[in-house]
């Protein structure tokens, strides 16, 4: 592994650079084997690779052309072929996968005829990719589908300039610049819907796409560059979400002849212009009301319904946002909204994300939700986001999602209806019914090509028997349920393949524990894309109680460290009982506790209390991540480092009279010895040589003021006066007890876990660091 290599090259470099007094903190071994580079290990005969940027590898096979690794691609394409050349007629799909930040220059860009990426067809961009540079995939006439990244920030100049083919976008909402002639005669593309992130639209960017029939620009576009959306012939609907861009060219809609709806109130009549083309201007609604205590108001392209009770239906009326609709992209309700309203959003073409209100907090039982008949039916652009329905959900109406993108809905526990209809004809892959489910009605699941895997937890009696009409698809069912018998197995007017449903389970482990903190993993849920990681910690005081956190994160790992717990104000301590427990979609793993002790060398409790203490104030660290080295000994300044640490790191001035000390903290640390008296100035300090049992406790006495003392000497290997009164010193007040009844061993080498004790039980008579820091 390239980067394995190069963090133990930096290691040994620092190694070298570092003085004797960081030793102690940057003794980490790495003994994994590193592999041969960047270009991964191939095992298929038919499969090819190389690199493509400094950390980014390609590969080959059947077709599709992968790039992986972390950063960006390499960006000099147009002056030198990209690697995968000789395979360029071949390639049908571009897979960029998640770690790759962007998609070079001239990457895949073809010569005016289109032949070199002539089977090109397909390109999938991972979250990751914040950009897509010059001319990247220009004249790919092959080109149909580009699915866009939720991190893409930037398209660049003639990205996608003359793809012919290319269909309609579907943008992250993150997007925020379209570069000059980026999407330039794509003949095949039929709308454009601009996020509200968008600030910059550059000149020409949807120019000659003759197909284009409507755009819904975002309430963010600062520019609009010159002839932007110039000679769509058939461009008839355009939105403008906000006001004028600050920057808008005259010949931004040079030969389209359209109707411009605004929001009420934020264009001007000298502002609405022809633009050189013939515009016809109209005003759309920007608030109003849609229940008898319910308010809604649109914020950019964003729909807010606020108030208490149900929303009105809308069966012999439209909803006052009708001429607004094709313009709304997301819509979010507030607490309080208790239904949204039979066909409310019906026909809200760009409406591509859902937020339904939270449940009141409290225990409400009463509150429910409902969703109308036709509510979103027809949104083609709802999907990018789960659809999530509230917890108190308990009816979905009749075609309520019918004719929509829709990808994902979690319906929830406790819904009791799906209407006839609810969920025909969109783009479904997997489905759980709830157990709590008392009508599955006609066609609810029909036409549903791409639906694979059905999950019945409700009773069998509830299901229509046309319900799955249209579909192929493995459905399960609860055998354990007596409700469920083998004549149950039916198609249901599809072509059904039962098997039982096996519970899901979470399994939780701790896979590591080291100075960074506790390392845990658990097992995938299937189809959760965030998990809840309860943890008990036992923190509280009078002012605030921790002794419960709660963190949601979309791995299936997570390390608790003082990095994570540096946001809550509170640290993470040796010795501290933690329990984990994780949770996604109503199943709980099993719960893992654990005492915090990162260092593997080292047991006992009151071993443990010690080193927590030093460990905790920061004045000793592992010889790895996970060793400690008790036994090891420890030199003349890694003991001044520990004692310098342990007063809190004064900063200090003054002359450094050793020529063999040197690096900034260490000659802090000497100077501010020398200032307390503690070691004494000479022309070395010989900062590597072991230190004794007896210099520690010398040490400590000077530090402590060399109190006078009186009584017997127990130990027959101490004398010369100084030397009993600081050892007598140390044993009177329980600093040491010494090697045995009559040996204190002064000369042997004083071991990091023996400094360790010495400094805690110095602390606990001078009050070095104060006790309610302790």
């Amino acid at each position: 592994m390239k980067k394995l290599l190069c963090l133990l090259l930096t290691l040994a470099m620092l190694l070298t650079m570092l003085p004797a007094a960081l030793a102690e903190e940057i003794k980490i071994v790495e003994t994994e084997t590193a592999d041969d580079g960047l270009i991964p290990l191939i095992d298929e005969p038919n499969m090819i690779g190389g690199a493509c940027g400094e950390n980014l590898s390609w590969t080959f096979l059947d077709g599709t052309l992968t790039i992986s690794g972390v950063g960006e691609m390499t960006d000099d394409y147009g002056v030198i072929n990209p690697p995968w050349y000789s395979y360029r007629t071949q390639i049908t799909r571009v897979v960029i996968e998640e770690g790759v930040t962007s998609i070079g220059g001239n990457a895949f860009e073809n010569p005016e005829d289109g032949s070199f990426y002539p089977a090109l067809k397909e390109v999938v961009l991972a979250d990751s990719v914040e950009t897509i540079k010059y001319g990247a995939f220009r004249y790919c006439k092959s080109l149909t589908t580009v699915q866009y990244g939720k991190g893409l920030k930037t398209i660049g100049d003639y990205a996608f300039y003359h793809c012919e083919k290319l269909g309609s976008p579907l943008f992250p909402d993150v997007l925020e610049t379209i570069g000059f002639c980026a999407f330039t005669s794509c003949d095949n593309m039929s709308s454009v819907v601009l996020p509200d992130s968008v600030t910059r639209v550059d000149g020409s960017a949807f120019a000659a796409c003759d197909s284009l029939s409507r755009v819904v620009i975002g309430a963010g576009v600062n520019l609009l560059g010159e002839s932007s959306f110039f000679n769509n012939n058939n461009l008839k609907t355009v939105y403008f979400m906000g006001g004028k861009p600050a920057q808008m060219y005259d010949t931004c809609f040079g030969y389209v002849t359209a109707t411009v709806w605004y929001p009420e109130g934020k264009w001007t009549d000298a502002q609405r212009q022809d633009y050189s083309g013939t515009l016809t201007w109209k005003a759309f609604a920007t608030s109003g009301q849609c229940g008898d205590d319910m308010e809604w108001r649109l914020g950019g392209s964003m729909l807010i319904i606020r108030g208490k009770g149900m929303m009105w239906d809308f069966n012999g009326k439209n909803p006052g946002w009708e001429d607004a609709k094709i313009g709304i992209q997301t819509v979010a309700m507030d607490y309080g909204v208790e239904s949204v309203g039979d066909k409310a959003f019906q026909g809200c073409i760009s409406l591509r994300d859902v937020r339904f209100p939270p449940a009141p907090s409290g225990d409400d039982d009463d509150w429910t939700f409902s969703i109308g008949d036709y509510a979103f039916n027809g949104c083609t652009m709802l999907g990018t986001q789960p659809v999530v329905l509230p917890d108190n959900t308990d009816i979905v109406g009749d075609y309520a999602f019918a004719f929509s993108t829709l990808h994902e809905i979690r319906l929830n526990d406790g819904l009791k209806k799906l209407g006839e209809g609810a969920l025909e004809l969109t783009v479904l892959e997997s489905l759980k019914i709830p157990g709590t489910v008392m009508e599955l009605g006609s066609m609810a699941l029909a036409g549903n090509y791409a639906l694979d895997e059905i999950t019945f937890l409700c009773k069998p009696f509830a299901i229509s028997s046309d319900c799955c009409s249209g579909v192929t698809a493995t459905a399960y069912y609860p055998d354990f349920d007596p409700n469920w018998k083998p004549s149950d197995l039916q198609n249901y007017g599809g072509n059904l393949t039962w098997k039982p449903w096996v519970p899901p389970t979470i399994t939780l482990s701790m896979d590591l524990m080291d100075t960074d903190g506790v390392h845990l993993s658990w097992t995938a849920l299937a189809g959760a894309d965030k998990y809840r990681i309860t943890i008990e910690t036992g923190y509280w005081n009078e002012d605030w109680d921790l002794d419960e956190i709660t963190q949601w994160v979309e791995d299936t790992s997570f390390l608790y460290g003082p990095d994570y717990l540096s946001g809550w104000g509170i640290p993470l301590k040796m010795n501290d009982n933690l329990s984990f427990r994780v949770e996604a979609d109503g199943v709980s793993s099993n719960t893992v506790s654990v005492r915090y002790n990162p260092f593997s060398d080292v047991s006992g409790a009151k071993t443990l209390e010690y080193l927590g203490w030093a460990f905790d104030h920061d004045i000793v660290k592992g010889t790895s991540k996970t060793t400690f080295s008790p036994d090891d000994p420890c030199s003349r300044i890694q003991f001044v480092m520990m004692l310098w640490k342990m007063h809190g790191s004064p900063e200090v001035g003054g002359k450094n009279p050793f020529s063999d000390i040197s690096g900034a903290k260490t000659t802090k640390a000497i100077l501010w010895a020398l200032q307390a008296g503690v070691i004494n100035s000479a022309s070395k300090f010989y900062p590597d040589e072991t230190i004794s049992r007896v210099q520690i406790v010398m040490i400590l006495w000077k530090l402590a003021g060399s109190p006078e003392v009186t009584g017997t000497n127990p130990f027959k290997d101490v004398s010369g006066t100084k030397t009993t009164k600081a050892v007598l010193w140390a044993y009177q007040n329980g600093i040491t007890k010494g090697t045995g009844k009559t040996t204190f061993a002064p000369d042997d080498p004083c071991t990091r876990i023996q400094l360790v004790v010495f400094l805690y039980k110095y602390n606990n008579i001078y009050h070095v660091i104060p006790e309610s820091e302790g």
